[in-house]
């Protein structure tokens, strides 16, 4: 089992359907949605593929804060996805996602 495969396992997941504009090196990624939410990451439903390691810029709204997050690919699903990890967040942003993840689990 890899690092990457041991933080997707153990890092607390919520479903977060969300619209997300999101863009790697020079381009815009085709009909982006978030599918699922964590403090560490994100995977994101599109059929655009992406190499692993490459840097994805997500924007986003969570608990009612625009958020812009740096992101890496950690993954590609070519029939669903991206899983990417977050880069550099601040406080204020891990805040930001953890109330929407509470918020996403009160709501189920």
């Amino acid at each position: 089992m890899t690092a990457d495969s041991a933080d997707r396992r153990h890092a607390r997941r919520v479903l977060f359907p969300c619209e997300v504009h999101a863009f790697g090196v020079g381009e815009r990624l085709i009909d982006p949605h978030i599918v699922d939410l964590s403090t560490s990451g994100a995977f994101v439903a599109t059929p655009s593929e992406l190499p692993v390691g490459e840097v994805v810029i997500l924007k986003f709204r969570a608990a009612q804060t625009d958020l812009k997050v740096e992101s890496e690919v950690a993954h590609v699903d070519p029939q669903r996805g991206l899983g990417l990890r977050f880069l550099h967040l601040t406080g204020a942003q891990e805040t930001a996602i953890q109330r929407a993840m509470e918020a996403a689990e009160e709501d189920r």
